[in-house]
């Protein structure tokens, strides 16, 4: 019965990891979108983005409600003090990146955001037991460097004020991610949609306008038209998607592994800058995309390799009758349950 388990485990595990990384290609194309609107201010870009997501994961929860999911709009109480701190830790992750773009270079606040990976592997082995191996830090090691060859290697600007401002919110940018997935991972038995809806909730009507009103943008809204809603709305449903996505990856897949996998993010963002913006990346930046790629493809193989050889196990063992599946069921961990939360998707 245990190697049933743990095969059945491990082969979620994997797709959790797939997920990871096909959900982050999502992010890419909302990102070069978000990249051509620059005629309105971040922030309100950031709320319309936000109360858009709103009415789509609001529906769909009540929609799911209907057909007789367990879905709570507002998240069971016993987990509403994850839900808000994983609300708290993305607003505050935004935020600080958005910020930190207006005050350095933004590879310079690129590099520094994406270590977030490799504090989340620290803050999941200590909050969440989850091992570290030496897979672990080989990867997050050869990421490192690719992330700095990618970005120049060097940082420009360092000593003056306002750069060492704007590196100081990208590393609490960076902690933010981290945390956000650690939690992410902790409410594994929660409804993917629960969890982003509680999200959009707090950053549409509490984190956002009370941002805009702090910073004076609440009041005029003169640039926006047609076609800046048109260009935001499907930046918005790319973003979105790839949020779920990851989000169920986080569910399936431990956060110190499945977070590695958001860098390869990169080496797409440089392949969509170069045929979108025709903007060709020299050879130590393909150099740097090729080593994120290789160091994602080779964990993944690694992970994959892992499920066959559990499944030999339980292939070894005599059939089990019916009794025997009956009493397994119940020790079953949150994995059987996800093929719901998949439909919730």
């Amino acid at each position: 019965m245990g190697d049933k388990a743990e095969e059945k485990a491990k082969s979620w595990e994997v797709t959790g990891l797939a997920l990871t990384a096909f959900g982050v290609q999502f992010s890419v194309f909302s990102n070069s979108l978000m990249k051509t609107i620059n005629t309105v201010p971040v922030l309100q870009a950031m709320q319309v983005r936000f109360l858009i997501q709103w009415c789509f994961t609001a529906s769909a929860g009540l929609c799911l409600q209907r057909r007789g999911h367990q879905v709570h709009l507002l998240g069971k109480p016993e987990t509403r003090v994850l839900l808000l701190g994983r609300a708290a830790f993305f607003a505050t992750a935004i935020l600080s990146l958005w910020t930190a773009l207006r005050m350095m270079p933004v590879g310079d606040a690129t590099t520094i955001v994406y270590l977030y990976p490799v504090i989340c592997g620290l803050l999941a082995n200590r909050f969440l037991a989850e091992s570290l191996g030496w897979q672990f830090w080989a990867q997050a090691a050869t990421c490192c460097v690719g992330v700095l060859l990618v970005t120049g290697l060097g940082f420009s600007g360092a000593g003056e004020g306002s750069y060492d401002t704007g590196a100081a919110l990208a590393l609490v940018a960076a902690f933010g991610f981290a945390s956000t997935n650690c939690c992410v991972r902790a409410l594994k038995d929660v409804q993917t949609i629960e969890i982003q809806l509680f999200t959009d909730s707090l950053m549409a009507f509490v984190a956002m306008p009370c941002t805009l009103l702090l910073t004076g943008n609440a009041m005029d809204w003169t640039g926006w038209h047609s076609g800046v809603l048109l260009r935001l709305a499907g930046a918005t449903m790319f973003g979105l998607t790839a949020l779920l996505i990851v989000i169920l990856g986080h569910q399936l897949a431990p956060a110190s592994k499945a977070t590695l996998f958001t860098y390869l993010e990169v080496p797409s963002a440089f392949l969509v800058q170069m045929l979108a913006f025709g903007e060709v990346p020299g050879p130590q930046k393909a150099c740097g995309a090729a080593l994120i790629l290789a160091a994602g493809l080779h964990r993944f193989l690694a992970e994959a390799a892992k499920a066959p050889a559990a499944a030999s196990k339980v292939d070894a063992r005599p059939l089990l009758t019916t009794e025997d599946e009956k009493e397994e069921q119940t020790h079953l961990d949150v994995h059987a349950k996800l093929p719901d939360q998949a439909v919730g998707v």
